[in-house]
């Protein structure tokens, strides 16, 4: 009977008991912290939308951590500023490129330069001030040269060799070639045209010089050169007529529909490329008339903001980036993370020669506060001239005025 009654009020006070313990998980365990993310989208590479499907993936991942992502897409840069010098700014970390850095560095937080080390010095070096690191790159964007390998057995080396192969494989120039045009060069109007032109122009041997708040292409006579290229392509239909109003996304479809069996595209065009299963792919870098080429690109990164109070988690997310695991999603989503020895984490070939494209022959574009209107005016002029609104003269008089 005694027995009995102890197990009907241990029961009674099990009752009791287990209650406030379920309250006190309820109440106490912590909830991940939400990092807000600003993303921007007007550039060479996946885009928010590819972005976020990513980041929801990752999400269960870091909230056993302590926090989760938010994406928030924005779609003018230049309120970026405006935003972020609010006092109720919620942005924790925005995407920092070579046009916006010096725009925004007032409102970027320094980070530990231990970060640093497993990029390439080329990959980093835009984003330190006055001995500062302030954001770590997630994808470099630069032009490539890419070729049918059905048709070309070796990519050309020089700017000759690849203006005389591509003569060989128009209509115009060669009636038993096999494709229409021999060459499409990437020109639709901003700045992406603008660092293809640049790289061209510095394979040619030309040089530039940042002064007084502007960009200064030191030789007339390689702008001269260049220009009478453009239009040689264009007037002899070695290159599709209509090339200053082409996509990018548009060069891959006539890529893969063989119009042409080269073309000077961005290094993010091989995502789509392959996602298409196409095993006749080949990339080199851009032919140079030099010992080594060239090609102007820039970088995207993550910084932190000054304004943020989720510091640690911050740095925990900018680290969780690198891991394997989630670098191999940055990969597959289309980004190209400017890390040493990338190829060697999953064994591409083509990631081999991207990476060393980029090694040997990267180079960052001018970043400065005016560098985003230099290129984007610089291009609006090199469409007039493929155009024919302007002359060559024209448009180096035109040129050598921004500021």
């Amino acid at each position: 009977m005694r027995s009995r009654k102890l197990i009907i009020i241990t029961f009674i006070l099990l009752l009791f008991t287990i209650p406030p313990i379920l309250l006190y998980n309820q109440y106490f365990v912590k909830t991940p912290i939400k990092i807000n993310v600003a993303f921007i989208s007007h550039y060479l590479a996946p885009d928010a939308i590819a972005f976020k499907s990513l980041i929801e993936r990752w999400n269960p991942s870091f909230q056993k951590i302590g926090f989760y992502v938010n994406v928030i897409d924005f779609d003018k840069e230049s309120i970026l500023p405006t935003i972020l010098s609010s006092k109720n700014s919620s942005i924790d970390i925005v995407v920092v490129t070579n046009f916006n850095f010096k725009v925004i560095l007032p409102y970027l937080l320094p980070l530990n330069t231990s970060l640093a080390e497993r990029f390439y010095e080329k990959a980093i070096d835009t984003f330190y001030n006055n001995g500062s690191l302030y954001a770590l790159p997630f994808h470099a964007s630069f032009p490539i040269l890419v070729y049918n390998k059905n048709y070309i057995v070796e990519p050309p080396k020089s700017f000759n060799q690849l203006i005389l192969m591509a003569k060989n494989f128009s209509k115009k120039g060669n009636p038993k070639s096999p494709t229409e045009y021999g060459l499409a060069i990437y020109s639709l109007e901003g700045r992406h045209s603008s660092l293809v032109f640049q790289s061209l122009y510095e394979n040619l041997g030309g040089q530039i010089l940042t002064a007084n708040s502007t960009i200064k292409f030191l030789s007339n006579e390689t702008i001269e050169n260049l220009l009478s290229i453009y239009s040689f392509l264009i007037e002899e239909k070695i290159s599709p007529p209509e090339i200053m109003h082409l996509e990018s996304s548009v060069l891959n479809d006539e890529f893969i529909e063989e119009k042409f069996p080269i073309m000077i595209q961005w290094n993010y065009a091989l995502y789509t490329l392959f996602n298409h299963r196409l095993e006749n792919i080949g990339i080199a870098p851009i032919p140079s008339n030099l010992m080594l080429p060239s090609s102007v690109g820039y970088l995207m990164a993550f910084g932190i903001c000054k304004s943020s109070k989720n510091v640690v988690l911050l740095i925990k997310f900018l680290e969780e980036l690198y891991n394997p695991k989630f670098l191999k999603g940055l990969v597959e989503t289309g980004f190209f993370p400017p890390i040493k020895g990338l190829s060697n984490i999953f064994e591409s070939n083509i990631l081999y020669l991207e990476e060393k494209i980029f090694y040997e022959s990267y180079k960052n574009c001018v970043n400065e506060k005016f560098s985003n209107k230099f290129y984007e005016t610089f291009s609006k002029y090199l469409t007039w001239y493929l155009e024919k609104r302007i002359s060559e003269n024209e448009f180096i008089k035109l040129i050598s005025g921004i500021n």
